[in-house]
């Protein structure tokens, strides 16, 4: 390596194929050729879409309570079709956060 010169190598929990359940039978990531803009684990097998169920369950709220819900709704519609616990972390740190906002507004007498 080239002195001075620093690498980041991927670490083995940045790959995003975890099992084999992740890949086809040529062996290339099931998500590799779907639409970016629509990918098959924001829809559910009976043809329902996320982004439907988000909408209207966010519709009354506004600002921070919006995209933290969006977000929390995002990660666990998500998280067994793609990233696993990582995505449930996620989920949990946006609840973390909502908890904490709406406490603290509790707080001030909001």
């Amino acid at each position: 390596m080239d002195e001075g010169r620093e690498y980041n190598w991927p670490k083995p929990e940045d790959d995003l194929i975890h099992s084999w359940d992740d890949v086809d039978e040529d062996h290339i990531p099931k998500h590799a050729e779907e639409d970016p803009t629509n990918p098959s684990y924001y829809k559910s097998e009976s043809g329902l879409e996320s982004m439907d169920f988000v909408e209207a369950f966010i519709a009354p709220l506004s600002g921070y309570e919006a995209f933290f819900t969006g977000n929390i709704l995002k990660y666990m519609v998500r998280w067994h079709s793609k990233n696993g616990v990582e995505d449930l972390k996620k989920a949990r740190w946006y609840l973390d956060r909502l908890i904490s906002n709406i406490e603290n507004q509790d707080e001030k007498g909001e």
